[in-house]
């Protein structure tokens, strides 16, 4: 799903801290409809992001020997 949206010109972030609040908050529960005895494991964010990267960070080389 995160390949997909980055195709579509998406940004995808997942929050972890989303799960916690599901933990501690039972009205959050109450919300999403969970069933007895589920939890939240992950959260995707999924949107539109405010910056472009136009190039990457740059990087030391890769070393890599055959056997």
């Amino acid at each position: 799903m995160e390949i997909m949206a980055n195709s579509l010109g998406l940004g995808v972030l997942y929050s972890g801290f989303f799960c916690a609040c599901t933990k501690l908050n039972p009205l959050i529960k109450a919300k999403l409809k969970l069933p007895k005895g589920h939890k939240v494991a992950t959260c995707m964010i999924i949107g539109y992001p405010d910056v472009e990267y136009k190039r990457i960070a740059p990087r030391k080389p890769h070393e890599i020997k055959r056997l």
